[in-house]
């Protein structure tokens, strides 16, 4: 229920901030194995918000911040260079050759 911002790292981790005290909330995010260029907030249409993180490994990750777990990932194949929420549970990647758009549901869950 509170702002938090998000950035990626050249050392595959997501950190989030709080920005009122500009100092870090938690540990760091990890999974992706290169540096992570692109994170996005996701409305879902149930009402949640994820965290969209893609890295230059080609892969996109899914973050619930409400209970601090990795819900999905997804190998693309190609760096991601950008993402954005085209519209609730749809996210736009920007990928090194082109353009993708993917639904959340996509997503295999991580065991």
């Amino acid at each position: 229920g509170r702002t938090l911002l998000a950035t990626g790292s050249t050392d595959g981790t997501v950190r989030l901030w709080d920005p009122a005290s500009g100092t870090p909330t938690g540990p760091p995010l990890t999974g992706h194995t290169r540096e992570v260029r692109a994170v996005a907030a996701v409305g879902l249409p149930d009402g949640r918000t994820l965290l969209a993180t893609g890295s230059t490994d080609g892969t996109v990750r899914l973050w619930d911040l409400a209970r601090g777990t990795l819900t999905g990932a997804l190998h693309i194949g190609q760096p991601i260079r950008s993402l954005c929420q085209l519209s609730p549970g749809k996210i736009t990647l920007g990928l090194e050759e082109g353009i993708a758009a993917l639904t959340l549901p996509a997503f295999p869950p991580i065991d």
